[in-house]
């Protein structure tokens, strides 16, 4: 957005449940990639377990910036090491002709769950999926690359307009007691 507008866009983290937390300019987002920004209005952002949470993973940095890795329940668990799909979707959507696209984990025998992208193209695109996972193992680890990528004309939507990552998911995990 700051490409198209130039350095007037202000981001803001925020949630139905805690209202706005943190902001970043768009000259501070250019210093920090990634960053979410830093509490406003006297907000407290602490990184902590066991507590209530709106299930977002991230960290502070040293000057109190605020990046966030993933939501808890997207992390895939697979052969033991959490992997944040949100990193491989941001590698998806930089491959040429994809327009959307959301990663989750499936059952997989060998390791508990095993990767898997639904990708949707840009229009008139046709999307090699090949192509696509050669260049997702250039750019990333190789346990990171979906073991299948899947191209949908449409990605299902909540209500709220966020792909509906749980109803993909279900749809796989149908029939199992437990997840990994």
């Amino acid at each position: 957005m700051i490409e198209w507008l130039g350095p007037v866009v202000t981001e803001t983290y925020a949630s139905t449940e805690s209202g706005m937390v943190t902001a970043i300019t768009a000259t501070e987002a250019s210093e920090r990639p990634g960053s979410a920004g830093r509490p406003v209005d006297g907000a407290v952002v602490w990184v902590l377990d066991g507590l209530i949470t709106l299930g977002d993973m991230g960290y502070l940095d040293a000057e109190g910036y605020l990046y966030l890795c993933d939501r808890a329940s997207d992390m895939v668990v697979s052969g033991g090491v959490n992997i944040y799909p949100a990193e491989i979707e941001h590698a998806l959507l930089h491959c040429p002709g994809v327009l959307d696209c959301a990663v989750f984990g499936m059952p997989g025998a060998e390791f508990g769950e095993r990767l898997h992208a639904v990708v949707q193209p840009e229009a008139g695109v046709c999307l090699d999926t090949a192509a696509i996972a050669a260049r997702l193992r250039s750019e990333l680890a190789g346990f990171k690359v979906p073991r299948r990528i899947e191209v949908v004309t449409t990605l299902p939507r909540d209500d709220n307009g966020k792909s509906a990552k749980r109803r993909l998911r279900a749809a796989h995990w149908e029939g199992r007691t437990r997840r990994i």
